[in-house]
């Protein structure tokens, strides 16, 4: 479902990363002609460190405001989380409302699917356990000098998926077997750890069977210091499995999207020192059909083996799709899947690949318990960009989703009491447990231990956050109430 931020009609926000390194937040409300007036604006120079607002930020109050300078600090404080300015800053928005999941399930916060910000900043995708954490539903989105990012409250921060809380068992298949054998009895050991969730994987056949095997991973080197300890973060990196293309380690390709809508392709091969030598190009024109067919071939003087006849069956099996429409490019995988009964496939990005410039991704969900498809990370690139495909790189991460209806219901008031309770109990235990590393982050294992001692079946685990007596039916049902959407997270008054 989409989530909100906590704004009343008429009301935006936006926050600005300037050339100092820190950030503008400025809050609008709708004036007598439906015109932006500026009410407050923030300046957040960091002197809290990680997290929010300090003692040493500057509040400008516009003749339009009705408040005073604690009144808009207070404001910013229940909208913004997770404040990191800087070089690359980092800039996090609260949701109007948290979750509680059943038993089991958790939240996973991500961009809306095939609905890229139209300003291509990113957003930072976290799996949260929310059964048992009191967790505020955030979004944080990194910005580099110059940029901002802007809300109404009609403007979604993000999606929240529930999915069920699962260990991946990846398992081989032989080529053209569409069917999953009995499922494995569980040892005794993993009786009270998450279910086991068994999908095949088959070799898609492309080029003999060229192409790494999806995997796990839970590192993304490129992100910021802070954000790669964070344990939610790390989470959603291993969920799921990466994906790889059918090329060799020693094979690559470049997309690039030329002016008036023409779709430039350049293969390249490492020679015996590792330098990567361009092979052949193939130029796809707009309006073109949408597959290689149609592709104008130019082989190169390191083309080698390579004639306009194999190129073109080269890049049939690496690409499901090039340039139809205008600039939209499919990648095969190198693996397919075979789910179990009601259990989809869905394909996206890699989660939290922030590089810029960044390239809008297009995420698909098949249903692949009747048979393998054909899978492909599909992308759409605007004029200029370039994407580049590496034979031992992944292009995307697929995850494995139940085919059930999601149903959402306000909290009891015992589960709101127990939200807020645990909370409280949650962070006075974690500052207890801070960690500083040599460069200065800080950071703990709090989670981990909770995450551990549930596995364990630990009394000192955490409990789980709903109401007994509103425990929703067992998850075989297929009415069973997965997502819930408890209590209002940040109640406001009008400014005015």
């Amino acid at each position: 479902m989409l989530v909100y931020p906590p704004l009343h009609p008429g009301e935006s926000i936006e926050a600005r990363l300037l050339e100092t390194g820190d950030f503008l937040f400025t809050m609008f409300v709708a004036g007598p002609d439906s015109r932006p007036m500026r009410v407050f604006t923030v300046r957040i120079g960091g002197s809290a460190g990680w997290g929010g607002l300090g003692n040493q930020e500057v509040v400008y109050l516009d003749r339009h405001a009705s408040i005073s300078a604690k009144e808009a600090e207070l404001i910013v404080d229940a909208i913004t989380t997770n404040i990191m300015p800087g070089s690359a800053g980092q800039f996090g928005f609260l949701s109007s409302y948290n979750f509680i999941t059943p038993d089991g399930w958790d939240s996973l916060c991500m961009i809306p699917p095939n609905g890229a910000r139209p300003d291509g900043i990113p957003s930072f995708n976290c799996l949260v356990e929310t059964d048992w954490y009191p967790q505020n539903t955030e979004f944080r989105f990194p910005l580099e000098r110059g940029e901002s990012i802007s809300f109404t409250h009609d403007t979604p921060l993000g999606q929240v998926l529930f999915v069920p809380r699962v260990t991946l068992r990846l398992f081989d298949l032989a080529p053209g077997t569409n069917t999953l054998p009995a499922p494995r009895t569980p040892h005794a050991a993993e009786s009270v750890a998450a279910p086991a969730l068994e999908v095949g994987v088959v070799s898609a056949g492309l080029r003999g069977g060229l192409g790494r095997h999806p995997t796990h991973e839970n590192r993304r080197a490129w992100l910021p210091q802070q954000t790669r300890f964070c344990p939610v973060v790390e989470d959603v990196h291993r969920f799921g499995a990466l994906l790889y293309p059918p090329l060799a380690p020693t094979e690559s390709a470049q997309v690039v999207m030329r002016d008036r809508g023409e779709m430039l392709i350049t293969f390249y091969v490492a020679d015996e020192l590792g330098q990567r030598l361009p092979a052949f190009t193939a130029r796809i024109g707009a309006g073109e059909p949408g597959d290689i067919d149609g592709a104008a071939i130019t082989l190169t003087e390191h083309s080698g083996a390579y004639d306009e006849a194999s190129a073109r069956t080269l890049l049939t099996a690496l690409f499901a799709g090039a340039n139809a429409p205008p600039g939209v490019i499919g990648i095969r995988s190198a693996y397919l899947f075979v789910t179990p009964d009601g259990v989809d496939t869905v394909v996206t990005s890699l989660f939290n690949d922030i590089v810029r410039p960044l390239v809008t991704p297009l995420t698909t969900r098949v249903q692949t318990d009747g048979e393998s498809q054909v899978l492909a990370c599909w992308y759409v690139l605007k004029p200029g960009l370039t994407f580049s495909i590496v034979g031992d790189a992944p292009i995307g991460q697929a995850f494995f989703l139940p085919r059930e209806e999601i149903l959402s219901r306000d909290a009891s008031p015992v589960e709101e009491q127990q939200f807020v309770e645990t909370q409280e109990q949650y962070w006075a235990e974690r500052a207890t447990k801070a960690k500083t590393t040599g460069y200065g982050a800080t950071f703990t294992y709090h989670y981990r231990d909770h995450q551990k001692a549930r596995r364990d079946g630990s009394a000192d685990a955490l409990p789980s956050m709903q109401d007994e007596a509103r425990t929703p039916p067992k998850r075989e049902e297929p009415d069973a109430v997965k997502g819930n959407r408890p209590r209002q997270r940040n109640r406001r008054g009008p400014l005015d």
